[in-house]
């Protein structure tokens, strides 16, 4: 009896081994699927995350006040001859137009005519031109020489300024009327 109840205390403990180990697994297997689920449910969020914050940088709505002192009524303005002087102007409104808040100078590049053409001017649109770019027919508003080198106006209400509020054309005088002829000028402020 003794031999058996010494291989029933063996078959116990070797049982409650063999059940402890088996029992143990299944929970290690458990935790590591639960683990497993966590880790990834964590980074579905983070990327969840990430995509909305990338959709939101994109509903920004970025704004910009213009500060140009001068603005350009076409980018091809076209001659129209009378006499011995040729005025540039845009199809609807003048090549230039002066910002009423206008203050400070502008710049102008240097730019090339034929010989026969001995000055080129900016005019102002509410004056009339007469026989030449220097003469006009109304009091009070004024032609500006651009000097074909290139130069400066100082934008403001005294002679000799590009008036803030006021628009202008360009003016050609010439010797013999040219067949053809363009020029290019940019402008820039400072």
């Amino acid at each position: 009896m003794k031999n058996d109840l010494e291989d029933v205390v063996e078959e116990l403990r070797s049982l409650a081994g063999a059940h402890a180990g088996r029992a143990r697994r299944p929970a290690r297997r458990a935790m590591s699927v639960a683990m497993k689920a966590f880790v990834i449910g964590a980074v579905l969020i983070t990327l969840a995350s990430m995509a909305l914050a990338a959709v939101v940088l994109f509903t920004q709505t970025p704004t910009y006040t213009s500060g140009a002192m001068l603005y350009s009524g076409c980018t091809a303005p076209t001659g129209t001859a009378s006499g011995t002087l040729i005025t540039f102007a845009c199809p609807t409104g003048a090549p230039i137009t002066v910002s009423s808040t206008a203050s400070g100078f502008v710049t102008y590049t240097g730019f090339t005519v034929p010989s026969n053409v001995t000055d080129v001017y900016l005019i102002d649109t509410l004056a009339t031109p007469a026989t030449t770019c220097t003469l006009w027919t109304s009091v009070g508003d004024q032609n500006l020489v651009l000097q074909v080198a290139g130069g400066s106006f100082t934008v403001g209400t005294s002679a000799g300024r590009i008036q803030p509020g006021h628009a202008y054309n360009y003016c050609a005088d010439f010797s013999s009327a040219p067949p053809t002829f363009s020029f290019t000028i940019t402008w820039s402020q400072g």
